[in-house]
């Protein structure tokens, strides 16, 4: 008799052991925010969910969905896609009749000023009313007297940043600052005329400010905007292994 005859069935084999990580699910961008997606990619990021309606004001329903960078939100009041960023939630973006236009502030809607880069909507005369600056998103800026500053703000987790401001299209003779949060000046650049300004320092971690100032002797043109825009010097990657190519 074979070894296994009367012997009750076997179990079935076993299933492949799972590793308890499911795959991730994968969304759709809205079709109310897919222009706007276009527009901006990467930096509306992935859709993390389904787009869905929430009460909205007048009894209609508002909609909006989470991205990995934000949330594309569109009220049902104006009827306009737009998208505000993390982390502050101040950077946001519509699409007005096929215009990108772009502000920085608290308002939902977008204000007849914004355009495309994302204009401070101030006024943002010193640190408490500072705008947040975003590495290597330029930002307009209008300053409409002699003698008016525009302030924005920056926060460095690193110890040590290599930090450069760049100003331009400028309609005077403007200068900039970046000062820390005691008030010392930490770097200038105040080149005669309408020259483009700029700065590179090498800063600790903290919180910095950026003051945009026009002479006091000097009439801006308040219809054309400067622009500013923040970025970082890269650091030196590892040194190459030895008979590797250096840095391309």
């Amino acid at each position: 008799m074979p070894p296994t005859q009367g012997l009750a069935p076997s179990a079935p084999p076993p299933e492949p052991e799972v590793s308890g990580v499911q795959d991730a699910l994968v969304y759709a961008i809205g079709s109310d925010f897919a222009d706007l997606q276009q527009a901006l990619d990467p930096l509306m990021g992935a859709p993390l969910e389904e787009a869905h309606a929430i009460p909205g004001a007048d009894g209609c329903d508002d909609e909006q969905q989470r991205t990995s960078t934000g949330l594309a939100y569109l009220p049902c009041t104006s009827g306009v896609s737009s998208f505000v960023a993390d982390p502050d939630g101040m950077y946001h973006w519509s699409l007005l009749g096929g215009r990108l236009a772009a502000w920085i502030g608290p308002q939902i809607d977008p204000p007849d000023l914004a355009m495309d880069p994302p204009v401070c909507i101030g006024p943002a005369r010193d640190p408490e009313t500072a705008c947040p600056l975003r590495m290597n998103v330029a930002v307009a800026g209008f300053l409409r007297e002699p003698g008016e500053s525009d302030a924005y703000r920056f926060t460095l987790q690193d110890p040590s940043t290599d930090v450069v401001a760049d100003l331009t299209n400028l309609s005077a003779d403007y200068d900039l600052y970046v000062v820390d949060e005691s008030g010392a000046v930490r770097a200038q650049s105040m080149q005669e005329g309408t020259s483009p300004e700029h700065v590179e320092q090498l800063l600790a971690a903290g919180t910095y400010y950026v003051y945009v100032h026009v002479d006091s002797g000097r009439e801006p043109d308040p219809a054309q905007a400067y622009t500013l825009r923040l970025s970082q010097v890269a650091s030196p990657t590892d040194e190459a292994p030895i008979g590797a190519a250096p840095y391309e």
